[in-house]
């Protein structure tokens, strides 16, 4: 059985106004949660932050220059470079200006093996479909209702 070095990438956007107190561009208590998240399921592997300025242009910071800065807890990285900047825009798109985005690619480490596994097999991993949690958060309530 292939076993791959990464699983199927998922990039994520967590979107945020400014601080007016700390002026941090991400709250540090969600940068301590996406660093929790890494464990045998998922894998953090990169991260950035895309900030809006005032006339609505936006801009790719590296993680590690926006800690620095802002005094924010240092992420485990397992592979920078692996989240492209056209990627991190296109997420954050849209954002109002003043407002910024926590960008970042968690590898599904828990399907590493399988994937290996389908192609060692001959098959291919046909898809990997994200569904928002709000939405299955709020079909969930309505199946409960409905019960």
């Amino acid at each position: 059985m292939q076993i791959h070095q990464f699983g199927p990438v998922e990039l994520a956007a967590f979107a945020f106004e400014p601080d007016p107190v700390s002026n941090a561009p991400i709250p540090a208590h969600v940068v301590a949660a996406v660093s929790l998240a890494s464990d045998r399921s998922a894998t953090l592997l990169d991260a950035c932050v895309v900030s809006v300025d005032d006339a609505g242009g936006a801009r790719v910071h590296e993680y590690e220059t926006i800690r620095e800065r802002h005094g924010l807890p240092a992420l485990a990285l397992a592979a920078i470079g692996v989240r492209a900047e056209a990627d991190a825009l296109e997420l954050a798109a849209g954002l109002p200006p003043g407002w910024s985005a926590l960008v970042a690619a968690f590898e599904e480490t828990w399907l590493r093996g399988i994937s290996g596994a389908v192609e060692s097999a001959g098959g291919r991993v046909l898809a990997d479909v994200r569904i928002p949690a709000a939405v299955v958060n709020e079909i969930a309530e309505l199946a409960t209702d409905k019960g």
